[in-house]
């Protein structure tokens, strides 16, 4: 079941209105690390990120590549985030995660809880029946649109 206890955020394009990510604070959801958010990709609510292809190294987080950002209304930010690609294995909670910066002029972040989310009461995001419990069949189709 979803932990109703933990703080839920809702990341936002405030130029566009577009919802980049909302989900739980933690390792499964909007991971904050040094003054960013590493989103887990279930997270993610938005298929506006692109890569520049621009490259950049951090010393002991390895190689990551710049993402824009490509809003609905057709608006681009250049290099709104970011990807590490060939992560340091020391710090995995990053690995493979879109990340942004808490701190920027274009985004906001606000609270926001599991209902307001869309999550149906699963942790692992994995539907749900009505009697709470997950189905073969939900969990199978789960896999297969992941």
């Amino acid at each position: 079941m979803v932990d109703r206890e933990k703080k839920w955020l809702r990341i936002i394009h405030e130029p566009s209105g577009n919802v980049i990510a909302e989900g739980p604070v933690g390792l499964g959801g909007l991971f904050p690390f040094e003054g960013n958010f590493y989103i887990h990709p279930r997270c993610l609510k938005t298929h506006g990120f692109r890569p520049n292809w621009i490259p950049g190294l951090c010393i002991y987080k390895f190689l990551y590549v710049w993402l824009d950002f490509h809003a609905s209304d057709g608006s681009v930010e250049r290099s709104l985030g970011w990807f590490y690609w060939l992560p340091n294995p020391l710090f995995f909670f990053i690995a493979f995660r879109t990340a942004v910066p808490m701190a920027s002029p274009f985004l906001s972040v606000t609270p926001a809880s599991p209902s307001d989310c869309g999550w149906n009461g699963s942790a692992t995001g994995v539907p749900i029946s009505a009697d709470g419990d997950p189905t073969l069949k939900s969990i199978l189709i789960y896999k297969l649109i992941q």
